[in-house]
């Protein structure tokens, strides 16, 4: 079985994709962003997230060019959400304010027999490397950006409401 962990950046994705793979080891979990990665599969879950907390998100990451990202992300996300193999689409928002009720969720659209509180408290023990990108959890060095996940800093007044008028 081959499934597809769709989320798009900054968007809570590199932790879904590692609760995917702790519900279903017995299956490929592949962590992928756009819709040149488009393959065949049994599944595709996919994430989304505030189109402003998003934006602050990439800025304090360290994006280059955030602004594109951000468009970039909402487009991949327009693909993935409509995909015909779509189980499960993750809400960041959800996900932080009740990350036990998103793991039982997503073993139920997985049609995990994983007991979801021990594949929580696996994922949460998880730490990013000091430096680079682990290759098994594709966690980043600087993956949090944030303890509040709703922050819209550094983003200035002018920058929310730019955001909002494309991307309401």
């Amino acid at each position: 079985m081959l499934i597809l962990s769709a989320g798009i950046y900054r968007s809570g994705s590199t932790w879904m994709f590692n609760v995917a793979r702790k519900l279903r080891p017995d299956a490929e979990v592949v962590k992928v962003h756009g819709p040149h990665e488009d393959r065949e599969c049994d599944m595709v879950l996919t994430s989304r997230r505030d189109p402003v907390t998003m934006m602050a998100s990439l800025v304090r990451f360290g994006c280059k060019d955030p602004w594109h990202d951000l468009s970039e992300s909402l487009r991949f996300y327009r693909h993935w959400s409509k995909h015909p193999k779509l189980a499960y689409d993750m809400s960041f928002e959800d996900m932080v304010a009740d990350k036990p009720k998103t793991v039982r969720e997503l073993a139920t659209a997985l049609g995990s027999t994983m007991d979801p509180e021990e594949v929580l408290s696996m994922v949460e023990a998880m730490k990013p490397p000091p430096e680079g990108i682990d290759p098994l959890t594709n966690l980043h060095w600087n993956h949090v950006t944030s303890d509040d996940p709703s922050s819209t800093h550094p983003l200035t007044p002018d920058e929310i409401a730019r955001v909002r008028a494309h991307h309401p």
